[in-house]
């Protein structure tokens, strides 16, 4: 009981801290807080909905942390390093659509801006991190990060037929898809190996890593724009189902590990 009553509250701490780091690292974006809405308090403008999505967002990345810290092969005060650049590595490859080559230095300080309280947050875990470990290679005949990042693309690439691209931006929308795919793939290969170690549900477990992943993104990108986008959102579902049912084919075509879980 002590120990969960632990992880609680280190879980609020560590999502507290990393909050207000995100917090200041947005001042140094060029528009701040433009598109944020603030609430007046005394003498400063609080952020109030920025702080409570961004705080909801490290709760959901440290409770998926702690389910799948124990599968990440390195030392414990590595494993939420890794973590976060994971995640960091991951957003910035949805942060690109669909003007990878436009605004390049604006696009670059919003990486950085990002990347380096993802960084301190990965720090954090560290407490929460387990001393137990695994030794990772890749299994089933290495091709489910492929089946992922194929399933990705395909989904997008229908996607585009309906929705195409802006006039003069379908090189770049294609070369950001590309991109993507592969970082996409790479990574959710990289936890769908982990998950069949695991000790909870494969399928179960995988499902959570991508709707926290994907969700998170989206949350974070509506608490700058602070506007509800209907194509955005028609964006997150088509994310998630497409990894989801990639890694269902990878269920079914190859087998599933007898050492893995149902």
């Amino acid at each position: 009981m002590k120990t969960k009553i632990k992880t609680v509250l280190k879980t609020i701490w560590i999502s507290g801290l990393s909050t207000i780091t995100k917090l200041l690292a947005q001042t140094l974006r060029a528009d701040g807080f433009k598109d944020i809405n603030t609430i007046r308090m005394a003498f400063i403008e609080v952020p109030i909905e920025y702080l409570l999505i961004n705080f909801f967002i490290f709760v959901a990345l440290t409770i998926l942390f702690i389910f799948i810290n124990e599968q990440i092969p390195t030392y414990k005060l590595i494993k939420g390093v890794v973590y976060g650049l994971i995640v960091t590595v991951f957003w910035t490859a949805l942060r690109f659509q669909p003007n990878i080559f436009e605004n390049f230095m604006q696009n670059l300080i919003d990486i950085i801006v990002f990347s380096i309280p993802m960084i301190i947050y990965g720090v954090f875990l560290g407490y929460l991190a387990s001393d137990k470990t695994t030794t990772f290679k890749f299994s089933k005949k290495q091709i489910s990060s492929l089946i992922i990042s194929l399933g990705w693309l395909l989904i997008h690439l229908i996607y585009m037929i309906f929705v195409p691209p802006a006039k003069g931006q379908i090189f770049n929308y294609i070369i950001w898809l590309l991109t993507a795919s592969i970082i996409i793939g790479i990574i959710f290969g990289f936890f769908y190996q982990l998950s069949l170690k695991c000790k909870y549900n494969t399928l179960l477990i995988n499902a959570l890593i991508v709707m926290v992943m994907f969700s998170s993104y989206y949350a974070y990108r509506f608490s700058i724009v602070n506007k509800f986008d209907l194509m955005l959102f028609i964006r997150v579902l088509l994310d998630i189902i497409s990894v989801l049912l990639s890694i269902q084919f990878i269920e079914l075509y190859l087998g599933r590990p007898k050492n893995s879980k149902t």
